[in-house]
């Protein structure tokens, strides 16, 4: 089959070269002891999509320092940017905006560097694929794996609460 694309960048600098992308953003923001004010307030705490709208520069810092190494791919800040997770903030309705805001910020940063480094191409993509259902059930637990919490102990309510998010993510 022979494909037509009207946009090879991407595709043509991955036959040339293995393309490095970043990493680490939940883990980057941390760092940054940001608090419930630079989330937007209590209610949106731990919600490290929405920092893209209530406190760009945390993302745009994190940006900066993989493009700084020399990193070919910037992924937005939009890991668990969909409307079924965004409820758990009532951000569901929010969530064009917060991921056109993440889109936006990275192709602006992408394209900075790329201007000034014209032999570094610099892409963005928009993963945003966390399926809570899919990514906390393993479909075989291995023979290590903890056995189940129930609904009122401290690991449960701990991985459920909206600032404890980032550790729904290594499970």
């Amino acid at each position: 089959m022979n494909r037509k694309y009207t946009n090879r960048r991407y595709l043509d600098a991955l036959e040339k070269k293995v393309l490095v992308f970043d990493g680490a953003m939940g883990t980057s923001l941390q760092v940054q002891n940001l608090t419930a004010e630079h989330f937007g307030g209590e209610q949106y705490n731990g919600c490290n999509d929405y920092l893209v709208i209530s406190y760009p520069q945390a993302v745009e810092k994190v940006h900066r320092s993989f493009l700084e190494v020399g990193v070919d791919v910037l992924e937005t800040d939009t890991f668990r940017s969909n409307r079924i997770t965004m409820k758990e903030y009532g951000l569901q309705d929010r969530v064009i905006e917060i991921n056109q805001t993440a889109a936006s910020l990275a192709r602006r940063l992408a394209d900075e560097y790329a201007t000034r480094n014209t032999q570094q191409p610099t892409f963005n993509l928009q993963p945003s694929t966390f399926n809570p259902g899919l990514s906390l059930v393993p479909s075989a637990p291995p023979a290590n794996f903890p056995p189940p919490t129930t609904p009122n102990s401290p690991t449960s309510a701990s991985m459920n609460s909206p600032t404890h998010s980032a550790s729904r993510l290594s499970v």
